[in-house]
Formats: structure tokens, sequence, C-alpha cells
């Protein structure tokens, strides 16, 4: 249908923030990651490995992080489009 786009909004209930991703069909874009596209998750928390074996079986691929702290901290894997997700074992502060 014209002027429609895919549309999945994540976020906390009640929150004041969420994360957006949509999808124009009738205008598609060519994904253009580069290694500074990151999308981080502050865990507070060691990273399960559960976490990143659910991540691979999905489709995404473990790679090194362009800046060390993601790896000094974290695990980033990519995407199949090849975005980046990192999850971060600190905590996110102010």
């Amino acid at each position: 249908m014209p002027g429609k786009h895919d549309l999945l909004m994540v976020g906390p209930p009640g929150g004041s923030r969420h994360f957006e991703l949509t999808f124009d069909p009738e205008h598609p874009l060519e994904p253009t990651p580069t290694v500074e596209d990151l999308f981080v998750v502050h865990l507070g928390a060691p990273v399960e490995e559960e976490q990143v074996e659910r991540l691979l079986a999905a489709g995404g691929t473990r790679v090194s992080a362009h800046n060390p702290y993601g790896d000094e901290h974290g695990v980033t894997v990519a995407d199949p489009d090849g975005y980046r997700l990192v999850l971060c074992s600190r905590s996110w502060t102010r």
C-alpha cells in the first residue's frame, strides 16, 4: 500500500525511549554499515554465552570490536547485513 512502512519498535513499557526499525518497500535502501554503526546494550552483568549463542543461531556472526573497549567489556555480534550489536557487561551511568 503506498505510503506504508514496516515498523518495529522496541522499548520498555511506559518508557521515554525506544529503538525503531523501519522499512519502506517502495524505496528500499541497500544496507551500508560501518564498524562504527553500533547498537550497544549495557547489561550490568557478565555476557552469558547462551545470549551470544542465540544471536549466532539467528544468523549473527561474532566479530572483533573495532574499538578494543568492546572486546574488553563485552561481545560484538554482526547481523546478516553487517550492523553490529555490542553486549556490554558494564552498566550505563551518566
